[in-house]
């Protein structure tokens, strides 16, 4: 049960874990956002991609059925995409290049926000309040694509400014 909570409840616990642990291992040499960004990319991007992939590509089923969709062989091409972005958030994590982020950032904005209006679009028009639809998976699909962009640019701003 409590395993279940975890995983359904991911993409806001793995954002909060990312925030709390910027606050401790923010140091004099980085700004908050760096670190916070940095665990972002661990905890939201690379976790929760994992875990998409793995309920996606594994749990075809349970996935759709929990969106409001039918199972699809399109389960398997999320699941893929989601690999990648596991992939591209240990890579950011544990690569402190602000190029390297950017596209990072990009890539996972345009997905998440195009997916996060996806399940606006479902409820409004078609009603779908499947909790893997109108649940928390739609509000942070459509949240943390601005405050990637807005750590991102007070890291680099904040980079740039050290440097002076």
């Amino acid at each position: 049960m409590l395993i279940q909570i975890l995983l359904e409840t991911l993409p806001g616990w793995s954002v909060l874990l990312a925030f709390l642990l910027a606050l401790f291992f923010t140091n004099k040499e980085r700004a908050y956002s760096y670190t916070a960004l940095r665990y972002l990319f661990l905890f939201n991007i690379a976790l929760q991609g994992l875990w998409a992939f793995i309920y996606h590509t594994f749990f075809p089923s349970t996935a759709s059925a929990s969106i409001g969709w039918s199972v699809s062989p399109f389960e398997y091409e999320v699941g893929l995409v989601n690999l990648g972005f596991a992939v591209l958030g240990c890579m950011a994590f544990f690569k402190g290049r602000f190029d390297f982020w950017l596209a990072t950032i990009v890539i996972v904005t345009v997905f998440l926000f195009g997916a996060g209006l996806g399940h606006l679009y479902q409820l409004v028009y078609r009603k779908d309040l499947a909790p893997s639809n109108a649940g928390l998976i739609m509000y942070t699909d459509l949240i943390m694509p601005p405050v990637y962009i807005l750590l991102y640019c007070l890291a680099r701003f904040s980079a740039k400014n050290q440097k002076q």
